[in-house]
């Protein structure tokens, strides 16, 4: 948490961090609710961002590519590309 402070502070997105051993619940609620945010709005620019955007479309999605998956055979090199 110290280490994400930190980042937050260096790129500007954050002015101050709070103290973890001497907070409310309310504070740590927001320092999650500023992470979320960083996560999919600032870590989501540019070209690495784009290929994460691809990768949590396709989590969320993960049960409609299941029965093509299960197409794959299950031997030693299907089970690479199945992930199974």
């Amino acid at each position: 948490m110290d280490e994400f402070q930190n980042k937050l502070i260096k790129k500007k997105l954050a002015t101050e961090k709070i103290n973890l051993k001497n907070c409310t619940w309310m504070e740590v609620m927001q320092e999650i609710d500023k992470i979320t945010n960083y996560y999919k709005v600032e870590r989501t620019k540019g070209a690495v961002g784009s290929i994460r955007n691809v990768i949590r479309k396709l989590q969320d999605n993960a049960k409609d590519f299941q029965p093509w998956i299960n197409l794959l055979p299950s031997g030693d090199y299907g089970s690479v590309l199945s992930g199974t």
